[in-house]
């Protein structure tokens, strides 16, 4: 599990504690985004082997992947 997903997995559960219904879900999606934008820099990573990477993120935290 990623880091990002760990601790949204715990505020999570501490919003969920706490009776903060909403907080929770949001946490729970930023830990499934956070995980997905992993894996598939991972896998852009592997498939790139011999060049170098960069990712680009703009301000809709929309994400993409580059070679240089």
């Amino acid at each position: 599990m990623s880091t990002g997903s760990s601790i949204a997995s715990l505020s999570s559960a501490v919003s969920l504690a706490t009776g903060h219904g909403i907080t929770s879900t949001l946490t729970k999606t930023l830990g499934m985004y956070a995980d997905s934008m992993s894996n598939r820099l991972n896998n852009y990573n592997k498939a790139h082997k011999h060049s170098k990477i960069y990712m680009d993120v703009n301000f809709g935290s929309i994400y993409s992947f580059h070679t240089f």
